[in-house]
C-alpha cells in the first residue's frame, strides 16, 4: 500500500492525569466513548498522553479495538538538572520564583506497543530522579504532582527504546513562555535539537504562525551552514482533549502521510514539508490520476498494482520488468503520440496481454486505455530534441519567440534573385567570351573598305516577315471545327422536332456565314505571309548565287569579311554588355548584407534564442564559396576580376576544384552555388543559454549531452509546476547522464513541488530521487526466472525501504542522512 494521508490526534488525556495534575480532567473517562468519538471524527491514529504517567488499563482496552494508536506520555522537562531541582523546591514551597524555571511540556511517543514496559521504565526514571537529585525533597513515586525530568534522564532510561519527542508549544505557555526573552529563545531551540525533538505542537490556533516564524528565525541563527535545512521543524496541532464526552477537534488539525503507525510518524517528522499537513482543511489530492493497473503478461502472470496520486518510483535490477511496467502505462494513454509509444512497441508489446491488461483512473472504471494529459521523458529522446531543432521548439513552444516566415521568404527570394542574376550573367559572359574571334580586327576593317564593285547591296535583315505560320493554321482549324459542331447542333431533334425555331436557325446560319468569312480573311493573310517568307528565301538564294558566280575571289573575300565583321561587331557589343552586367552583379555580391536579427526571450536564468542562418554578407560568400571552390582564386583581386579569369578558357589553372575537364562550366558553377545557398537558407535553429553566477554562460550548442538534458528538464519541470495543463508525468532513468549536483540541488526539489499538482511515475536507480523526493509509492520489480514480480509500499514500510536501499546506489547512506537531518551530534558537541 502506498503512502496516504491520515488524520491524527496524538494528544488525548484520560482521567489518570488527575494523579499528576489535580483538577486536570473533566468528566468521566471511557475508552468506549472515546472510541466512538474518534470514529465519528474519522481519526486514523491516536495516542493517550497523560501527564507524566501511563494509563495501562486504558491502553489494554484500546488494543482490543480496531483503531491505530501509539503509546505516549506528556512529560515535564527542565532545561537542566539545576532548573529541575529549583522548580521542585519552588513548587514545594509555593514560591513565586517557580515560573522562572518552569519546565516545558513535551509529548513522547514509543515504537513499542508494550505500554506496561514503558510504564515500568517511566516509574523507574522518576524513582531514580528522586533518589539521586530530589532526596529529602520529594518522592516522585508517591508524590506524582511534582514529577519532572530532563532530556538526559529520558535518554538514560529509554536508551533501548525507539522514541521521539514533540515539544508542546503555545504563545503563552509551554516551551515558549520560559524562554521568550531574546537571549533565552536559543536555549529552547537547542533543547529541541539536542533532545531529538521532532516538532512543536502548537496548542493555540491564535497567532500560531507568529510563534512558528519566531522559532524558525531563531533556528536559522543557530544552525551551522553545513547542516542547515529548508524547514527547521514541523508544527502540528492536536486536540489536547481532557473530556472524552465533549471530544472536539481544533480548527487547525494535522494529517500525516503514510501508514497509521509509528514509523510513518517518525518519517513524517523527518520531512514535514512533504509528509505533514497542518491546516483547517484536509490535504488536497490531485484531481485526476491513475489509481491502479491490472497487469497481465502473455505467460499468464497477473498482478494488480495501486498507484499514488503523487510520486511513484519504480526500481529494480537489470531486466527486472521496471521499464516494462513503465512503458505499458505510457502505451495505454490515448493522450500520448505514437512516438511516445514507440519504445513499448519495439521492446515490450510481445510480452503483454493487451486484451487482459487494464487501467483504472480515480474517476472511472477499469479500461484497456485511458486519457490523461501528460508528458513522458526519456534520456535519449531529450538528447535527440537538440539534434532536431523543430522538436525542441515544439516541446518548449512558449519559450522561443517566433521569426516571421514572411520575413524569411522575402530575404530568401532576394538571395535567390541575386544568385540567379549572377549565374545568368556569368553564363552569358562565358559563352560570348568563348566564341569571340580575337583576330586582327583592323585587318578585317582594311579588307572591308576596299570597293567590291558589287552591282547592288541587299540587306536581308530589313525584310521583316512573320516566320511562324502556325498561329494562322491553328485559327483556321478551330473555326472549321467550331463550324462543324454548329452544323451537328442544328440537326439535333427531340421527338422528331428540331430544338431550334426558324429564327434561331437563321441566327446559327448567320454565325456560320460570319465564321466562313473570317476563315477566308485569315487564309488570305496566311498566304501573304507565306509569300513573304518564300520571297526572302528566294532572295537569299539569288544573293548567294550572285556572290558565288559574279564576284571574283578578292571581292568574295571582301563580302565575306564584311559579313564576318558585322557579326563580330554584334559579338563585341554583346561581349561588353555581358561583361558590364557581370561586373555589376559581382559588386552586388561583394556589397551583400542580408540578415535576420536573432529573437531572444529571457526567462529566469535562461535566454531562449531563435536564429535563422541568413546572416550572410559579401565577405562570407567570397570566403566560404568562391575562395573555397575556385582553384587559384586571388585574394588581391576583386570578385569581378577573378570571374574574368575564371571564364577565360585559356587559363586552365583557374577553375572549380577537382573538375579538370568542365571546371569553368556555367552549369557546374550553378550546381555548386545551389548546394552552398541551400545550406544557408531558411534553417531555423534554437539555442538555450544558461546564465550562471559571475557572468558565465552555458549554451546548449556547445555543452555536454547531460548538461543539455539538465537544462531541458529544469525548464520543462518548472513550467509544469506553474501550469495546470498536465495530469501525469513519466520519467525514465534520466539520471543516467545528469550530474548528481543537478539531481540533488534542482531535480529533487522540482519533483517535490510537482507531485503536489500531478501524478509522477518514474524509473530510477538514484537514491536522491526516491528518498529525498519522498516517494509515496516505491514499486520494486524482480525477475524470478522470467516471471516478473512487483512489490510496493511507502518509505515508512521498513521491509520495502530496506529492499529499496539495497537496490538504489548508496540508498542506505541517503536514507540515514535524511533521518539524521538535524545533525544532532554536531550540535551536542557545541553545547
Amino acid at each position: 500500500m502506498y503512502s496516504k494521508w491520515n488524520k491524527i490526534d496524538l494528544h488525548i488525556h484520560t482521567d489518570m492525569s488527575k494523579q499528576t495534575k489535580p483538577n486536570d480532567y473533566s468528566g468521566t473517562f471511557s475508552t468506549e466513548i472515546l472510541y466512538k468519538k474518534i470514529k465519528a471524527n474519522k481519526i486514523d491514529l491516536i495516542s493517550l498522553t497523560d501527564h507524566n504517567i501511563i494509563n495501562c488499563l486504558a491502553y489494554d482496552e484500546l488494543s482490543k479495538k480496531d483503531i491505530n494508536y501509539l503509546v505516549g506520555v506528556e512529560v515535564d522537562i527542565s532545561i537542566s538538572e539545576e532548573n529541575m531541582i529549583n522548580y521542585v523546591k519552588n513548587i514545594k514551597n509555593n514560591s513565586l520564583e517557580k515560573f522562572k524555571s518552569k519546565p516545558f511540556h513535551a509529548l513522547i511517543f514509543f515504537s513499542t506497543k508494550d505500554h506496561n514496559l514503558i510504564s515500568e521504565k517511566l516509574e523507574k526514571m522518576y524513582e531514580s530522579i528522586s533518589n539521586s537529585k530530589l532526596k529529602n525533597i520529594v518522592n516522585l513515586t508517591n508524590e506524582k504532582i511534582y514529577r519532572v525530568t530532563t532530556i538526559n534522564y529520558l535518554v538514560k532510561h529509554f536508551c533501548d527504546e525507539d522514541f521521539f519527542i514533540i515539544a508542546h508549544g503555545n504563545k503563552d505557555k509551554g516551551i515558549v513562555k520560559p524562554y521568550n526573552e531574546a537571549e533565552k529563545i536559543d536555549d529552547a531551540q537547542k533543547e529541541i535539537l539536542i533532545g531529538g525533538i521532532s516538532a512543536l505542537e502548537m496548542k493555540s490556533n491564535a497567532n500560531m504562525q507568529n510563534v512558528i516564524n519566531h522559532y524558525n528565525e531563531g533556528f536559522k541563527k543557530l544552525m551551522r551552514e553545513d547542516f542547515k535545512i529548508a524547514r527547521t521543524t514541523a508544527y502540528v496541532v492536536f486536540s489536547d482533549n481532557h473530556d472524552c464526552e465533549n471530544y472536539k477537534l481544533r480548527n487547525m488539525q494535522t494529517w500525516i502521510k503514510g501508514q497509521p503507525n509509528y514509523e510513518t510518524l517518525r518519517l513524517a517528522f523527518s520531512d514535514p514539508e512533504s509528509r505533514i499537513h497542518t491546516s483547517d482543511r484536509e490535504p488536497i489530492v490531485n484531481a485526476n490520476y491513475i489509481e491502479s493497473i491490472s497487469f497481465k503478461l502473455n505467460n499468464g502472470q497477473e498482478q494488480i498494482l495501486e498507484l499514488s496520486p503523487q510520486l511513484n518510483v519504480i526500481i529494480g535490477g537489470r531486466s527486472s520488468g521496471k521499464s516494462l511496467l513503465f512503458n505499458t502505462l505510457i502505451s495505454m494513454n490515448n493522450e500520448f503520440t505514437e512516438d511516445d509509444k514507440e519504445l513499448f512497441k519495439k521492446n515490450y508489446s510481445d510480452m503483454i496481454n493487451k486484451k487482459s491488461t487494464s487501467v483504472k483512473l480515480n474517476i472511472g472504471q477499469y479500461s484497456s486505455s485511458y486519457s490523461l494529459p501528460g508528458e513522458s521523458f526519456y534520456q535519449e529522446a531529450i538528447i535527440k530534441l537538440f539534434e532536431k531543432e523543430n522538436d525542441l521548439k515544439s516541446k518548449l513552444e512558449n519559450e522561443f519567440l517566433e521569426i516571421s516566415d514572411i520575413d524569411i521568404r522575402k530575404i530568401e527570394n532576394e538571395l535567390d534573385d541575386m544568385v540567379s542574376e549572377f549565374n545568368n550573367s556569368y553564363k552569358e559572359y562565358y559563352h560570348v567570351a568563348s566564341k569571340l574571334d580575337k583576330g586582327d580586327i583592323e585587318e578585317h576593317i582594311k579588307i572591308v573598305i576596299i570597293n567590291s564593285n558589287k552591282l547592288f547591296e541587299l540587306n536581308l535583315n530589313d525584310l521583316i516577315v512573320k516566320k511562324d505560320l502556325n498561329e494562322y493554321d491553328l485559327a483556321i482549324e478551330k473555326i472549321e471545327n467550331f463550324s462543324m459542331n454548329i452544323d451537328e447542333i442544328k440537326k439535333i431533334k427531340i421527338e422528331e422536332q428540331s430544338i431550334f425555331n426558324e429564327n434561331e436557325l437563321i441566327l446559327l446560319n448567320n454565325v456560320l456565314t460570319m465564321l466562313q468569312g473570317n476563315k477566308k480573311d485569315i487564309e488570305v493573310k496566311r498566304d501573304k505571309e507565306e509569300v513573304k517568307i518564300k520571297f526572302k528565301e528566294y532572295l537569299k538564294e539569288i544573293n548567294s548565287e550572285y556572290v558565288d558566280n559574279e564576284l571574283s575571289t578578292e571581292k568574295k573575300l571582301i563580302e565575306q569579311t564584311k559579313n564576318k565583321l558585322g557579326q563580330m561587331i554584334d559579338d563585341y557589343e554583346m561581349y561588353f554588355k555581358s561583361k558590364l552586367r557581370l561586373k555589376k552583379v559581382c559588386e552586388k555580391v561583394e556589397k551583400l548584407d542580408m540578415k535576420i536579427e536573432d529573437k531572444i526571450n529571457t526567462k529566469s536564468k535562461y535566454k531562449f534564442i531563435t536564429k535563422v542562418n541568413l546572416n550572410i554578407n559579401g565577405n562570407t560568400i567570397v570566403d566560404e564559396f568562391f575562395k573555397d571552390k575556385i582553384k587559384n582564386y586571388s585574394d588581391k583581386k576583386s570578385l569581378f576580376d577573378n570571374m574574368l579569369l575564371f571564364a577565360d578558357i585559356s587559363m586552365d589553372e583557374i577553375r572549380l576544384k577537382q573538375m579538370p575537364t568542365d571546371g569553368k562550366s556555367p552549369e557546374r558553377l550553378k550546381e555548386k552555388m545551389s548546394i552552398y545557398i541551400k545550406n544557408i537558407k531558411s534553417k531555423k535553429t534554437y539555442e538555450i543559454v544558461e546564465c550562471l553566477e559571475g557572468g558565465h554562460e552555458v549554451s546548449t550548442l556547445s555543452t555536454s549531452q547531460g548538461k543539455k538534458a539538465s537544462i531541458f528538464l529544469d525548464i520543462k519541470l518548472k513550467n509544469m509546476s506553474s501550469s495546470h495543463e498536465k495530469s501525469v508525468l513519466f520519467i525514465d532513468q534520466l539520471e543516467d547522464n545528469i550530474d548528481n549536483k543537478f539531481i540533488s540541488e534542482e531535480l529533487v526539489s522540482l519533483i517535490r513541488k510537482l507531485k503536489r499538482k500531478m501524478q509522477i511515475i518514474l524509473v530510477t536507480h538514484n537514491p536522491s530521487i526516491a528518498i529525498y523526493g519522498d516517494a509515496e509509492n516505491v514499486i520494486i520489480s524482480e525477475n524470478n526466472g522470467n516471471e516478473f514480480v512487483y512489490k510496493q509500499g511507502g518509505l515508512e514500510d521498513i521491509a520495502i525501504r530496506e529492499e529499496a536501499c539495497s537496490i538504489l546506489d548508496g540508498g542506505e547512506v541517503a536514507f540515514k542522512n535524511r533521518m539524521d537531518k538535524y545533525n544532532i551530534a554536531i550540535l551536542k558537541e557545541e553545547v
